[in-house]
């Protein structure tokens, strides 16, 4: 009978182990609190689907289903975010290398584009209509696309 009922409500074993670092369900107090309480907590112990979890000074014992495991957090960086003035110096470094190089004056050194450039034409339709008019010495209109000199 238990085996039916657990298979019927899809019941699984909870993963969370002893040193995960977790969230803990709190009470909310209105409807702007979130569901979970900031502070991440540790478990230290497991006893079926007992889990009790510290975060240095408070300890938690509650079921499995209170936690919410919060994945591992990568390293962070020294220098999270670079000031204007510091990306302004790379930039200069790198087109100081490109002036290193033995690339031909009339050449710029650009760095590369991300996207490459569309090829853009005229549609076909439009080949025989004309974009502008100009008036000759003698009063004549003669298009742009057939203008000659003389």
């Amino acid at each position: 009978m238990k085996l039916y009922a657990d298979n019927r409500r899809k019941v699984q074993e909870s993963p969370l182990t002893e040193g995960d670092t977790v969230l803990v369900k709190q009470q909310p107090s209105n409807k702007c609190d979130t569901p979970y309480a900031k502070a991440p907590f540790i478990i230290i112990e497991r006893k079926g689907s007992m889990i009790t979890a510290s975060n240095g000074n408070k300890h938690v014992t509650r079921n499995s289903s209170h936690f919410k495991r919060i994945p591992p957090q990568p390293i962070a960086r020294d220098e999270v975010s670079e000031t204007p003035e510091e990306i302004l110096e790379d930039t200069e470094t790198t087109l100081d290398s490109c002036a290193d190089t033995n690339i031909p004056e009339t050449l710029p050194c650009t760095p590369a584009k991300r996207y490459p450039v569309r090829n853009r034409h005229r549609p076909q339709y439009l080949s025989e209509y004309v974009s502008s008019i100009h008036i000759g010495t003698r009063g004549r209109i003669i298009p742009s696309q057939c203008s000659q000199t003389g």
